[in-house]
This record gives C-alpha cells, sequence and structure tokens, in this order.
C-alpha cells in the first residue's frame, strides 16, 4: 500500500518492548518461515521513528525487524515517518542463500502485487523495473515478475 509521509493511518500494531522501554510498531502479515519453522511477523519500518531504529535498535532502516506470534495486536493511528527503503543484505548469510534457492523460479503476477514468497502487500512501493518486498528482500522484476539477480548470491 502506499503510504504519504506525515499522515496518518489506523493500521494493527504490536507494543513491543526494547531494552525497559516499550515502543508501538506497525505489523505486517504473519507467515511461517521455511527455514525457521516458526510463525512470526515483520514490522513496517516505515512507521518506525529514528530514535528507535537507530538508537534503540543500532539498526539502519534496511534491515528486517521481525517479533513473534504472541503479542497482542491493536489498531492504533500511526504517522508515516519514512519512505519505504528496501532492504540491503549486507552479507549472504546461509538463511539467506536458502530462502533464495527456495524462491528461484517463483513469479510476481503483477495484477496482485502480492510477494510470491509468503503473500506481502508490494502495491505502492516504489520501482521503474522491480520492486523489493518489505518483508525478506526479495527482489521481483515488474517486467516478468522474475527473481532478480541483484539480490541473489555472487
Amino acid at each position: 500500500m502506499k503510504y504519504e509521509i506525515g499522515q496518518r493511518y489506523n493500521l494493527p500494531c504490536v507494543k513491543l518492548q526494547i531494552g525497559k522501554r516499550f515502543f508501538w510498531f506497525v505489523i505486517l502479515d504473519s507467515h511461517l518461515g521455511e527455514i525457521s519453522g516458526e510463525w512470526h511477523r515483520h514490522v513496517d519500518i516505515r512507521f518506525t521513528s529514528d530514535y528507535v531504529l537507530e538508537k534503540k535498535l543500532g539498526r539502519v532502516r534496511t534491515d528486517v525487524i521481525a517479533c513473534g506470534m504472541n503479542e497482542d495486536i491493536v489498531n492504533r493511528r500511526m504517522v508515516c515517518k519514512h519512505e519505504y527503503v528496501p532492504i540491503q543484505h549486507r552479507d549472504r548469510t546461509r538463511r539467506f542463500n536458502k530462502l533464495l534457492s527456495l524462491c528461484q523460479g517463483m513469479k510476481l503476477d503483477t495484477s496482485t502485487m502480492k510477494c510470491p514468497h509468503q503473500g506481502c502487500d508490494l502495491s505502492g512501493l516504489k520501482g521503474q523495473n522491480s520492486v523489493v518486498c518489505p518483508c525478506h528482500g526479495l527482489e521481483w522484476s515488474l517486467k516478468d515478475g522474475s527473481l532478480q539477480t541483484s539480490c541473489l548470491p555472487g
């Protein structure tokens, strides 16, 4: 979905503890991890403050932040703080390489704009020739739907 910076949206959220404080995070769809075998959710970092991302988590905006399934989901009005920044896997971990091998041969259906891997919503994400899934960082061609080689191991 396309979100505009500074606008408020009513979205599903979970409250997570980081250090001694609690923070609200907008969540994406839940799914079963093929590699971990556990159900989990990812948070939408477009609604996460710089303070939490950089000071509390020590992460840049391109990392995936996952949360478990035990948190209560509450709809809250949240402000979009950032443009979507595609996940960039700085290192090719065994886990990411396994994910890539599981997804090779899958195709993005550009009429639905759902990631073929786990069905994460890709509509409204920017991309001229491709789009990067906010859940796991897989890059899909908008021309033919194929998994792009830029996210494949070198």
